[in-house]
Formats: structure tokens, C-alpha cells, sequence
């Protein structure tokens, strides 16, 4: 069974690769294995794709998506959030 950094790690690398999702407005939380996306997307097809490659991640119990869709996404979003790419080096 994965940690939940393992989780998370895994599921970030995912939205990472698929080159279609802006990553920088999601957040990943991830608790007794349970997944919680977060943030915001400019579009509802975003918002699909985000639910659809992190379902594919092996290990998650559950799968919570709490992403709105805010048509075109304002730069100040989600401040102050370390960026996915950050918390992949950590």
C-alpha cells in the first residue's frame, strides 16, 4: 500500500504529463489515502481530464474534486501555493 506522499507524488507526476492541464491552480491533498483536488480551471473539459488521469493513479481509496470552473482562469488564483513542481523536488 502507497503513503500518502507516495500518493500524492504519484498523482501530481500524472497532472504533470498530460501537457493539456494547467497545474498551477490544482492542489493535491492527500489523507489516509483519500485524494482531494482542489483550485481552479478555465473550463469544464480541464476539469474532466484533471478527474480522469488522477482516477488512473493505482492506490487512491477515494477521489474528491472540488475544482471550479471559472471560465478564463485570473493569474492570481491560488497564491502562495507551492507549485507542483516544487513539491515533486522536495
Amino acid at each position: 500500500m502507497k503513503t500518502d506522499t507516495q500518493l500524492q507524488h504519484d498523482v501530481i507526476a500524472s497532472l504533470i504529463w498530460d501537457l493539456s492541464i494547467d497545474t498551477n491552480r490544482i492542489r493535491v491533498c492527500v489523507v489516509n489515502g483519500g485524494v482531494a483536488l482542489s483550485g481552479q480551471v478555465g473550463s469544464y473539459s480541464q476539469r474532466l481530464e484533471i478527474e480522469r488521469v488522477a482516477r488512473r493513479v493505482t492506490g487512491i481509496q477515494s477521489l474528491s474534486v472540488n475544482i471550479r470552473v471559472t471560465g478564463a482562469v485570473a493569474s492570481a488564483g491560488v497564491q502562495n501555493a507551492p507549485s507542483m513542481r516544487d513539491i515533486l523536488r522536495a
